[in-house]
């Protein structure tokens, strides 16, 4: 399944799933030891792991944009360029670079940070649970879209979205785990 991906990309996103399921886990297990009735210091621990979990997320989905912020950088992007690679970065002696960024991927690769500090502050705001949690869900399957797009055009290597697919599947179950487990306590 991963033969294709670098080990060292491999090690660092199974890694990057351990917080995931801590926050999931230590939050079905705070719900599962109440016995229906939450105490207010376990409702408060709940709320506060669920707004880590959220802002984990956040920064994994805001990591995964930058990745197409960087293919635009290395000017692979979308917009395919006319020059070959050496000329792209010399000004021609007129004091002008001559670099002409994928502008389209630029604008995809802010929004899923944008999108999920918007998920952030929602929940911070209405301390309600699944509003944010869905929506987070959401954007991490509009990501791999995004990323398996990218693969498809050549901007990204093809092991890029065998290692996505997996990992936005386990990242889905995660969240799926802290919504079903923390929305009786954040109601």
């Amino acid at each position: 399944m991963f033969k294709n991906v670098p080990a060292s990309a491999l090690f660092l996103t199974a890694l990057g799933l351990i917080p995931l399921y801590g926050f999931a886990l230590a939050i079905w297990f705070i719900g599962l030891n109440a016995d229906g009735q939450l105490t207010d210091a376990a409702r408060a621990w709940m709320g506060f792991l669920v707004n880590a979990q959220l802002i984990y997320t956040a920064l994994i989905a805001s990591f995964l944009g930058a990745i197409h912020w960087g293919l635009a950088m290395a000017n692979i992007g979308w917009e395919r360029q006319i020059r070959p690679d050496p000329e792209r970065w010399d000004d021609g002696g007129q004091g002008t670079p001559r670099y002409e960024p994928a502008v389209r991927q630029m604008l995809y690769s802010v929004a899923p940070c944008l999108f999920a500090w918007a998920f952030v502050l929602m929940f911070q705001f209405f301390f309600v649970a699944w509003p944010p949690l869905l929506l987070m869900m959401l954007l991490l399957l509009g990501v791999y879209v995004g990323d398996r797009n990218a693969v498809r055009y050549r901007l990204a290597p093809p092991w890029f979205t065998e290692l996505r697919a997996p990992a936005t599947i386990a990242a889905e179950v995660a969240l799926l785990i802290t919504l079903l487990a923390s929305t009786p306590a954040t109601r």
